[in-house]
């Protein structure tokens, strides 16, 4: 029998999956693996999402400290997104799920010849 208190237990996974676990999410942070990119740069990155997306996703992870914004003092407006240090362990993440799917049988489903 379920009791109150199972009900309001938090899962941890579950909460860090509504967070970060969709697919634009993750890519977005994929993107600035290897430093700063602007906006145009991610959006080419993750080309799967609208710009709508991209856009509301970027801040999501400003505001959960996964990522920063600098924004330059110039004409035309410039400006970089870059991983905090507080995200660099979902790249292992990140890592762990490419090799997964290079490594089992779940990428054969998807890629067979025609």
């Amino acid at each position: 029998m379920e009791t109150q208190s199972n009900k309001t237990k938090i899962c941890p996974l579950t909460e860090t999956l509504k967070l970060i676990g969709d697919s634009a999410t993750l890519l977005i942070i994929k993107a600035l693996e290897n430093g700063p990119r602007r906006y145009n740069e991610i959006h080419d990155y993750v080309n799967i999402v609208c710009e709508a997306t991209l856009s509301e996703r970027l801040k999501k992870l400003q505001s959960l400290g996964l990522i920063k914004r600098h924004q330059f003092e110039c004409i035309p407006p410039k400006v970089e997104y870059t991983l905090s240090s507080q995200a660099k362990p979902l790249l292992k993440v990140i890592s762990e799920l490419e090799t997964i799917y290079l490594s089992a049988p779940i990428n054969a489903k998807y890629h067979t010849p025609t």
